[in-house]
């Protein structure tokens, strides 16, 4: 049986470290790399470019910004995936993105994937949404190698990016 107080905390802590972790870059005792839209764009016009905040182009889009170097084969990231940030250091991996699609089928496909990919189930719930997102589902477990948290939202501010949120943490053991 699955604690709901564990899916709880394990996606709230997941977050917290993909978010927390996202401003960080090396702080001079190991190679650390994020990738976000680079300060120079594709873009014609650039309505947005500050802080933390990835770049925005005034159509609404955001450059392309790659998968992290170290991710798994056998995690394939969702065709159609806009990635918005994506970090790779030596305490985790982590990809950030949108994407359109239908939140239960997506949900089923990255749950399958998890399994497939050797990860055992340690947590795993769908919530229903409050103001900003709509569902919300985390699945979260270990391998022999590593630990991975996939959280998925339904986002109410739909762009032409996507109407689902997808963060992927990965942790690798020691």
């Amino acid at each position: 049986m699955r604690s709901k107080g564990g899916v709880v905390l394990a996606a709230l802590l997941a977050i917290g470290l993909a978010m927390g972790a996202a401003g960080c870059g090396d702080d001079g005792e190991g190679e650390a790399t994020e990738t976000t839209a680079p300060r120079s764009t594709e873009c014609a016009n650039v309505t947005t470019v500050s802080g933390d905040e990835p770049l925005v182009c005034d159509d609404g889009t955001r450059p392309t910004v790659p998968e992290p170097t170290r991710w798994p084969e056998e995690l394939a990231l969702p065709e159609g995936l806009n990635i918005i940030r994506a970090q790779d250091n030596e305490e985790l991996v982590t990809v950030n993105g949108l994407l359109n699609g239908d939140f239960q089928t997506l949900y089923d496909q990255l749950k399958a994937q998890f399994l497939a990919a050797g990860y055992q189930i340690q947590d795993e719930a769908i919530s229903p949404g409050d103001g900003e997102f709509g569902l919300s589902g985390v699945v979260a477990g270990s391998n022999e190698d590593s630990h991975l948290s996939i959280n998925l939202s339904e986002v109410h501010e739909v762009t032409s990016q996507g109407d689902l949120s997808l963060l992927y943490v990965l942790t690798p053991d020691p």
